[in-house]
């Protein structure tokens, strides 16, 4: 029985959101998204709809998703280990596919977020509120320390001007 080898940060966008296996034949259907074309045809066949958006889909609308294809395949394939056991090379691909050529659904009936959704949202989350943090606390060590110095100006009693005016 083959393991599923796990997904990491860096995977997220070549993952199928239907299969939740790294895309071999990645596709754009209508609604934007990205998926593997075997799995998106069959959920077309079945449902005739986004499995996002619940809009209407066509299979005639797919079309190659040669950016994805690319980065898939530059994704390293395989795996060595070492047995500390018997002192072997243990050799493991880490694209394995379902046994006997079925396409697993996510059957949670949570339709509205899938795990690249999930990992590209806190992967900006982070690209944003991390710069903008640290540019509120500049920002509050230069209002505190000008705070400081012009209150220590204006907390001194100011001289009263006092306007003489000849009488005649």
């Amino acid at each position: 029985m083959q393991k599923v080898a796990p997904i990491h940060a860096e995977d997220c966008d070549l993952v199928c959101p239907i299969t939740l296996r790294v895309f071999q034949d990645p596709v754009i259907a209508a609604d934007g998204r990205t998926y593997e074309r075997e799995a998106i045809i069959r959920w077309i066949t079945e449902h005739g709809t986004s499995p996002f958006t619940r809009q209407p889909l066509d299979i005639k609308d797919l079309r190659p998703n040669y950016h994805a294809k690319g980065m898939a395949d530059r994704r390293p394939s395989s795996t060595l280990s070492y047995s500390k056991f018997d002192e072997s090379t243990i050799y493991r691909s880490s694209r394995v596919t379902p046994a006997n050529n079925e396409v697993p659904t996510n059957k949670t009936g949570n339709d509205h977020g899938s795990d690249e959704g999930r990992c590209c949202r806190r992967r900006l989350f982070i690209l944003i509120i991390v710069p903008v943090l640290v540019a509120l606390l500049i920002c509050g060590l230069i209002v505190g320390l000008l705070m400081r110095k012009y209150s220590s100006m204006f907390s001194t009693s100011t001289p009263s001007i006092s306007i003489c005016i000849p009488c005649t």
